[in-house]
């Protein structure tokens, strides 16, 4: 303000004593070579002459940034704008995982990468557990991708192996002890007396009277006394041994 008053107090002093008829440039000098420029600052400089930013404003602020763009001043676009990072005009980077296994699950800390710059092992799902393992799949036995599963008898085998540990009577670690000496499951069938594999109603079906096996009833006498000592007399009577008859010659 005291410099606008100086000035003022200056013309005023020039128009006082300038009797000249000679036209007074913006100064008010008669013949004076002061102009006002286009953003009416008075000067006989031209060299500090305000000039029109990119944005049509004399004197303004605005300039074309990186991208050719006319930024800043009054234009209310920040420099720059254009390029969030990956170039001009082209998309803003983005957060990727590193993905070793190839099943589009990725794991470690996310970096920016342009979509230029973007190859397959890179991908924006970040939860994989194990990056080793493709589909974080794992068997029964903890192999990545294996084949084991848990059979029917809750043990985790390979498939050559399912169900190895049921028994032919489909017990689970049977040992087939459910079968029978003829080889029936759950079946009756027992070794008798006589060595032969026999239902019950059969037991020791192989013994004679005399409990021999395989017998035919040769050690019983006469008398029907297994191992009795009857015999038949010369009068063709079964006769001693348990009998009450005792044998007796023939007349002579």
């Amino acid at each position: 303000m005291k410099n606008l008053l100086i000035l003022i107090s200056f013309l005023m002093l020039l128009n006082v004593c300038d009797n000249s008829t000679e036209p007074k440039d913006c100064m008010g000098i008669s013949g004076g070579n002061a102009y006002l420029d286009n953003c009416d600052v008075c000067d006989g400089d031209d060299s500090n002459d305000c000039i029109e930013d990119c944005a049509d404003t004399w004197g303004g602020t605005a300039f074309l940034d990186q991208c050719g763009y006319c930024t800043g001043g009054n234009t209310e676009l920040d420099p720059g704008y254009a390029d969030p990072g990956c170039g001009c005009e082209e998309p803003a980077p983005q957060l990727y995982c590193a993905d070793n296994d190839g099943d589009g699950l990725g794991s470690g800390d996310p970096q920016l990468i342009c979509p230029a710059d973007l190859t397959d092992s890179f991908v924006t799902d970040c939860s994989d557990e194990d990056d080793s393992c493709a589909g974080d799949i794992y068997d029964c036995a903890g192999v990545c991708n294996g084949l084991s599963v848990i059979d029917d008898c809750d043990v985790c085998s390979l498939p050559e192996n399912f169900n190895s540990s049921i028994d032919d009577c489909q017990v689970c670690f049977g040992n087939n002890e459910d079968m029978d000496c003829n080889n029936d499951c759950f079946g009756t069938a027992i070794i008798d007396d006589c060595g032969e594999c026999q239902p019950p109603e059969n037991y020791n079906s192989s013994m004679d009277d005399c409990q021999i096996c395989f017998g035919d009833n040769s050690d019983m006498d006469c008398n029907g006394d297994c191992f009795g000592t009857a015999t038949i007399d010369d009068c063709d009577i079964c006769s001693d041994g348990e009998t009450v008859i005792l044998h007796k010659l023939p007349d002579t």
